[in-house]
């Protein structure tokens, strides 16, 4: 199913946790809509200005899949509002800041540049556009 031109409700659920560990990641029709809101105002929005795909690292999670990666029990992921992304063009470290840099071209909640001993990634998320605050930080693991 299609959630934007360029993003997929499939792409959104694909967990290689939840299909080791036979969890069933689908999401209902409310999240469904926030994840649209969030490939269409935001998502496309990056795609267009980097001019290159985004990958979805971590999209929906439900509950038992969230708990499964180590994810906070109030993650945005369980409501269809945050993704984890990377792109081929740029390091985590470089995206985060081209995205912290051009705040008046996107529309996000939170921006986080998120890194552990091993891995480094951005998660963002989308409220709505009354709702969204532009925060960006690094968290460290």
């Amino acid at each position: 199913m299609k959630l934007s031109d360029n993003f997929t409700l499939e792409e959104m659920e694909f967990s290689k946790t939840a299909i080791e560990r036979g969890i069933k990641n689908k999401a209902n029709d409310n999240i469904i809509f926030n994840l649209k809101l969030m490939c269409e105002n935001l998502l496309e929005a990056l795609r267009s200005e980097l001019k290159c795909s985004i990958k979805i690292s971590s999209g929906y999670r439900c509950p038992e899949l969230n708990k499964a990666v180590g994810g906070r029990e109030n993650s945005k992921h369980t409501k269809g509002q945050a993704v984890d992304i990377y792109v081929d063009k740029f390091s985590p470290f470089e995206l985060f800041n081209y995205i912290k840099n051009n705040k008046n071209i996107f529309d996000y909640d939170q921006l986080i540049f998120e890194k552990t001993k091993n891995k480094k990634w951005i998660h963002i998320s989308y409220l709505s556009k009354e709702e969204n605050r532009k925060q960006d930080f690094i968290m460290e693991f």
